[in-house]
């Protein structure tokens, strides 16, 4: 974990800072999968669109290159079958967050 954890023994029953630790990066992993599954599925976008307010959607459309990416994917679609291409992004997003959080990021 990138933050550091003094005096965290006393919070935890006496349990040794390694193993709060270990315990800490374990959860973390199994948060990041699970919400690496939920953003890809399709209850995810339905949801952020229903919430989103339009004014942040028109922002993000302009800032990001939501259009082109939605393309890409599609083309890729074509040559691959859906769930492998699923499964292969839920890892890749898996482990961009991963790495954001490592670094510090998110």
């Amino acid at each position: 974990l990138v933050t550091p954890l003094k005096n965290v023994s006393s919070n935890f029953n006496g349990m040794p800072e390694k193993l709060v630790r270990l315990v800490f990066i374990a959860l973390s992993a199994g948060i990041s999968l699970l919400s690496a599954q939920f953003i890809l599925s399709d209850h995810f976008f339905t949801l952020l669109s229903r919430l989103t307010p339009t004014l942040i959607k028109e922002a993000a459309y302009y800032l990001i290159p939501i259009e082109e990416m939605y393309k890409a994917y599609d083309i890729i679609q074509k040559f691959m079958d859906s769930d492998i291409l699923k499964q292969q992004v839920s890892q890749l997003l898996f482990v961009t967050f991963n790495i954001q959080v490592g670094m510090g990021y998110l």
